[in-house]
């Protein structure tokens, strides 16, 4: 498993979506207008330091964010309090929360 510093984490939680790591973010809006999909409910698979939250909030009435590294899920939910997160064991495939029209995965 690949481990990251503290300050590695924080360092990219606040990072501004620009550059290359926009391509991940730049369609999401067109997207879901132009299939009129109104997700409502989202789950952030592999959501890091909460990067996309921040891109996904706006568009959706609540988030869920699961994650494999536990330093990076609790910068998340620091960063995001609101946002229901849950650690990833490896060999857990399945959610137990509530049915979501919205996976996203970047």
């Amino acid at each position: 498993m690949i481990e990251f510093t503290d300050e590695q984490i924080e360092k990219y939680s606040h990072n501004q979506v620009i550059g290359t790591g926009y391509l991940a973010y730049r369609d999401i809006p067109w997207l879901l207008d132009e299939y009129a999909l109104l997700p409502g409910k989202a789950l952030d698979l592999g959501c890091g330091s909460g990067r996309s939250i921040g891109v996904l909030s706006p568009l959706c009435s609540s988030i869920a964010a699961t994650d494999i590294n536990p330093l990076a899920l609790g910068n998340t939910q620091k960063s995001y309090p609101d946002i229901h997160c849950f650690l990833n064991q490896q060999g857990s495939h399945c959610y137990q929360g509530e049915p979501m029209i919205l996976s996203f995965l970047s």
